[in-house]
């Protein structure tokens, strides 16, 4: 019993480190398009969270891809 505890204990630290980053996951995943639920809980898990969050850092936004589906359709009208 007193090994499960400390193995709880030790694991409180690197919680509290990943629950700091949830928010800029969830305010990441909805900029890039994607379920700002489903990345704020996969940061939300520690060591593999961090990789998540390099994912969504990594992701282009979907202002962008927006953009670039606008500037296509002026572009076929134009040629029409």
């Amino acid at each position: 019993m007193e090994g499960e505890a400390s193995t709880l204990i030790s694991l409180l630290p690197l919680l509290v480190m990943s629950s700091t980053w949830v928010p800029l996951g969830f305010i990441l995943a909805k900029r890039k398009g994607r379920s700002p639920v489903r990345f704020a809980i996969l940061v939300f898990i520690p060591l593999v969270g961090f990789v998540f969050l390099l994912y969504l850092i990594a992701l282009t936004d979907q202002e962008v891809y927006d953009r670039l589906d606008r500037i296509e359709a002026l572009l076929k009208q134009g040629k029409a």
